[in-house]
């Protein structure tokens, strides 16, 4: 991209100056054929404006611009704009005395032949004709007349005629549309380089009726197609020469269509211009001697332009020695604002360079002028002071604003970090000055961009399936006995439905409360004092030891443990179908169904989903249309009678190979077997995805505050489509069944919280299935309150509920979980509140503990920007005795619980967190696995805030479960060494 000499640039606009080629009609006039009967002949004439011209220069003008200092050398230089209907000559009326290629046209130096094309044709034109008459015929100028040996048809047809000139053979760069092609015609011109060869492009059309005796030439009107483009001398005009101008960054290539219908003031035909731009420079060398309004360049070296609309680096340049001096200055200045460059008119710049004993000097440059479409930092060189007299002193500079649309609007850069759309951002805006450049450095942000997700073959070309019930099928598409979940997994176009049933409240089609009812009494716990926080189950009973031996009672052991789970309205659930539970003694009623978020626009339409009922069942009904489907995630929720969300299930569309699941046997839990899903948790798997990066250029402003001096650099950030691998999923907060998409989207909330007192209940987060819920940065450690016992908080505290994934889990106060030996004997039972899918629940942390430090296939390829969070991830190798397995961990996105501005932030994907079932006390200690950032390990533990919203990896239901019948206490020293049996 060409870049402007850097100095200041007030833009001016140009002043029209449009000189008709004659103040009227020059007829070239007509004379007989000898013996040619009816020949066909033209007489011509070339009209200077649109219609008819007028008769003073002022009623010429449409526009005249205030002037404008252009960058440069010590002189002050400006420039100004005039556009004046018609394409004028030196003087109104003045004739030029020799007609060379590229001079200006009228009647009496027209071209020595024209093209003509003539359609006959019977009754009305349409646009079905074709140039059958006549193609491109060239009709010479003979003493008055254009001629050709043509003659008019004997047969009563009628004639249309359509001309221009000059003839294509005679000039550079015309292309006539083919003798085959119907309607009206076209014509290519591209302009020459040299402007002494840039023709001054004339066209019309004219129809002949079938009655016209032809007794006389045809005559025909010609009209100015292109833009004349002067230079002249203003005001003040300081001694010296005018070597060179150029214009810049100019579109030289177009098609005209010539006009469909007469007469030509309602028709004047059209230009569609190429983007394609080029210089043009004509060396007039002008010796300026002070008098104002002197055409600088004349005759041939009036440049011919096509008609268009500047570009944001469209500019000219004047290359001036002054009167005495040795060597030549350069002057630039942007012209997109000044004047429009529109077909038959002049554009007239007038110069003006004035003196100064005082030079102004202002230079900025820029490190590079190409930065990244995914942002980069960058730095701005700037130079500013003045010189009197051999003494130069600094001068104070100002960056006044960037512009995104080629300086149609400008906008100031504060000092202080722009977010979300914004574009630049400098560190400082002003300086001191001096003639030593400045570095002021900025940051440049990522350009807008799209994301292209090929539709996967598995998904678009699979049966539509037809009212299927999902909870008769697991996530292979096999088919089940009903067996209800949170989360539903959909591989094909179509309709399906799924029963109002809190979670997994059936299983193998038995409603059940395994899910929403604990086994553990905690009201027959028996204490131990022993020096150790264990516990362990025997017969049915949950042993536990508290430091100092206290008998724990009831409310204080239940604290932390549910015993029943909660509904949305925080009453006991006891029913699996959700309208045979009640509330204040009515029962609840399903009223409507409706989709809550997507994270593929138009993934379900919520036209598409309803609540049907059968029989006394209730179900939700929803469609995915073929066109839409791609891989992704979205919500329904159920509302009853006072529009309360009774319950909320995640729609997960996926082409996964679930049978591609990977089994370990973890040694440290006494070789228990955890087979792992072959994806995480609402995996988006977007393996062809693209980001198209949007091209944009950039115009930063810099004024020099004394002199009001201006200069204008631009930068680019070339259009960019970058291909990768991308797993996005979707993340939870721990505890809570409804996912939370992986980035923001139509129908997801962020509300904040404050301290303990003011977080939500279970059942309050049931109600708000799309609100993320964030905590303050001084307590961000749970979203929920922790009183078990009500669902309601008691005391204040950092505690909260343990067991919200995994029923069989208790807690009983400070670090009294049970850990090792607990999760050594039985496995997890999944809760109504899981949100893994039918045959699956949330691993506990022994899935991941055996897995050792050296990945057998080493670290795999990630992309890390940040925005939008992506990437791969590593294979792992579990080595526990005969069970060596690799085990692939996609890296994850995530989101903070909290920051400064109580916005979740995405987080780096340099680690990949994943939950698991058990939950310690406090919950600041956490539970959750992450891959770290070194990408060599597992951690086995490590710290996590149940507000953050992780990745869940599901693992495969087992149904079997350990038993543990110690004869002795285990904990018995005076018993020595004890071996304990166990089995399935």
């Amino acid at each position: 991209m060409k870049r402007m000499k850097n100095y200041s640039i007030p833009l001016i606009v140009c002043s029209l100056a449009a000189l008709l080629l004659t103040a009227c009609k020059d007829e070239l006039g007509w004379e007989q054929v000898p013996e040619k009967g009816r020949g066909i002949s033209f007489s011509a004439s070339v009209t200077n404006g649109w219609d008819t011209p007028p008769t003073t220069r002022g009623t010429l003008s449409t526009g005249i611009s205030e002037p404008v200092q252009m960058e440069g050398g010590g002189q002050t230089f400006y420039l100004q704009a005039s556009v004046l209907d018609g394409i004028m000559m030196q003087k109104k009326c003045q004739s030029v005395q020799a007609t060379t290629r590229g001079a200006i046209r009228t009647a009496s130096n027209m071209y020595d032949a024209i093209g003509v094309m003539a359609y006959s044709f019977s009754g009305s034109w349409d646009d079905g004709q074709t140039p059958d008459f006549m193609y491109n015929l060239k009709a010479s100028k003979g003493s008055s007349v254009y001629e050709t040996t043509t003659y008019w048809p004997s047969s009563e047809t009628n004639i249309r005629f359509y001309a221009y000139a000059p003839y294509s053979a005679d000039a550079d760069g015309i292309t006539l549309s083919s003798a085959n092609v119907a309607g009206v015609p076209t014509l290519a011109y591209e302009v020459p380089e040299d402007v002494t060869d840039q023709s001054d492009l004339l066209a019309t059309l004219c129809d002949e009726t079938a009655s016209a005796a032809h007794t006389s030439p045809q005559a025909m009107e010609l009209h100015h197609l292109l833009t004349a483009v002067c230079f002249k001398t203003g005001d003040n005009m300081a001694a010296g020469t005018i070597n060179k101008i150029t214009l810049k960054n100019i579109k030289y290539k177009g098609t005209y269509t010539f006009p469909s219908s007469t007469p030509w003031t309602s028709d004047k035909g059209s230009w569609a211009i190429d983007s394609d731009v080029k210089d043009f420079t004509c060396s007039p060398a002008f010796n300026t001697t002070g008098t104002a309004n002197v055409q600088v360049n004349t005759g041939e070296s009036v440049f011919m332009m096509l008609p268009q609309t500047l570009t944001g680096d469209a500019s000219v340049e004047v290359e001036f020695t002054a009167s005495g001096e040795s060597s030549a200055e350069t002057y630039s200045c942007y012209i997109k604002d000044l004047a429009s460059w529109e077909q038959g008119k002049t554009v007239t710049y007038t110069i003006s360079i004035t003196p100064n004993s005082t030079k102004y000097f202002l230079n900025v440059s820029l490190d590079k002028n190409t930065y990244s479409c995914e942002g980069e930092d960058g730095t701005l060189t700037i130079t500013s002071y003045k010189e009197t007299a051999g003494t130069k002193e600094a001068v104070e500079w100002t960056i006044i604003g960037f512009s995104t649309d080629d300086g149609s609007t400008w906008r100031e850069s504060p000092s202080t970090n722009l977010k979300d759309n914004e574009v630049i951002d400098f560190a400082d805006v002003t300086g001191t000055g001096g003639d030593s450049p400045q570095d002021q450095t900025f940051s440049i942000y990522n350009t807008d961009y799209e994301t292209t997700i090929p539709k996967t073959s598995d998904l678009t070309d699979a049966t539509p399936a037809v009212d299927v019930d999902l909870s008769l099928y697991d996530v292979e598409g096999n088919s089940i006995s009903r067996s209800t979940a949170n989360c539903y997994v959909v591989r094909a176009p179509g309709t399906y439905k799924f029963p109002v049933v809190y979670g997994n409240g059936i299983v193998n089609g038995v409603e059940t409360d395994e899910g929403y009812k604990s086994i553990i009494n905690p009201d027959t716990f028996t204490v131990f004092t022993y020096p150790a926080y264990d516990v362990y189950l025997a017969n049915g009973t949950l042993w536990y030891h508290n430091d100092g031996g206290n008998t724990m009672t009831a409310a204080t052991k239940r604290k932390y443990t549910l015993i029943d789970f909660p509904n949305s309205y925080g009453d006991v659930i006891t029913n699996s179908w959700i309208h045979k539970n009640s509330h204040s003694g009515s029962p609840l009623t399903p009223t409507t169904a409706e989709l809550v978020w997507s994270d593929a626009e138009n993934l379900i339409r919520t036209e598409n989903v309803s609540l049907t009922q059968s029989g006394d069942e209730y179900y939700v009904n929803f469609e995915i249309k073929k066109d839409d489907i791609v891989e992704g995630n979205a919500l329904i929720q159920v509302k009853g009678t006072d529009d309360t969300v009774l319950w909320s299930w995640h729609i997960w569309v996926t082409n996964a190979d679930f049978s591609q699941t990977k089994t370990i046997t973890a040694a440290k839990a006494n070789n228990r077997s955890y087979t792992f899903m072959a994806v995480p948790l609402g995996c988006i798997d977007e393996s062809n995805a693209s980001y198209d990066y949007a091209v944009r250029d950039m115009l930063i402003k810099v004024r020099q505050s004394e002199s009001n001096k201006v200069a204008i650099v631009r930068l680019s950030q070339p259009a960019q489509v970058i291909s990768d691998r991308v797993i996005y999923v979707t993340n939870y907060q721990w505890g809570r069944k409804d996912p939370f998409p992986y980035k923001d989207v139509s129908g997801l909330v962020k509300q904040s919280q404050g301290g303990v007192a003011t977080r939500i209940a279970m059942y309050e987060a049931i109600q708000h299935p799309n609100t993320l819920y964030l905590t303050s940065s001084g307590n961000i450690s749970s979203w929920h309150r922790s009183n078990a016992e009500n669902f309601e908080l008691s005391e204040a505290g950092s505690e909260g509920i343990c067991n919200l994934w995994d029923i069989n889990l208790a807690c009983t106060g400070y670090k009294a979980y049970f850990w090792d030996l607990f999760y050594a004997l039985q496995y997890v039972s999944k809760t109504i509140y899981d949100p893994c899918p039918v045959g699956y629940h949330v691993g506990d942390g022994y899935a991941y503990v055996d897995f050792s430090q050296e990945p057998a296939s080493g670290v795999q390829a990630n992309r890390d920007t940040g925005t939008p969070l992506s990437g791969i991830g590593k294979t792992f190798h579990a080595k526990n005795g005969t069970a060596d397995v690799d085990v692939f961990i996609p890296i994850t996105n995530r989101r903070g619980c909290a920051s400064s501005s109580g916005e979740p932030q995405y987080k780096s994907i340099g680690s990949s967190i994943y939950w698991t079932s058990a939950y310690s006390i406090p919950i600041t200690a956490g539970g959750i696995y992450y891959l770290a950032r070194s990408y060599d390990q597992y951690s086995k533990y490590s710290g996590g805030n149940a507000a953050d919203a992780y990745a869940v990896y599901p693992i495969k239901d087992n149904e079997s479960t350990f038993t543990y019948n110690p004869s002795v206490d285990p904990w018995d020293d005076s018993t020595g060494e004890i071996s304990v049996t166990m089995s399935e």
